[in-house]
């Protein structure tokens, strides 16, 4: 069984990556999550906002690419 990945390590990569790469990095590492507003074209255009299935629902959101604290 894979060890669940820490949400402070979820949160750390998303400071890190832009919205597109930080969706391509939960695909990868198969944690759900749920769309709430976003470009589905292209995910660094305006908002992206998701929320983690996995994780309490907890709110992830990007502006144009760059992560924001809430």
């Amino acid at each position: 069984m894979k060890k669940k990945i820490a949400l402070t390590e979820i949160i750390e990569t998303a400071k890190k990556v832009d919205a597109n790469q930080f969706a391509k990095y939960l695909d990868e590492n198969k944690i759900g999550w749920t769309m709430l507003d976003c470009n589905i074209m292209d995910y660094n255009d305006g908002d992206f906002n998701i929320t983690l299935d996995a994780y309490k629902d907890e709110n992830v959101y990007f502006l144009d690419g760059q992560y924001f604290e809430n």
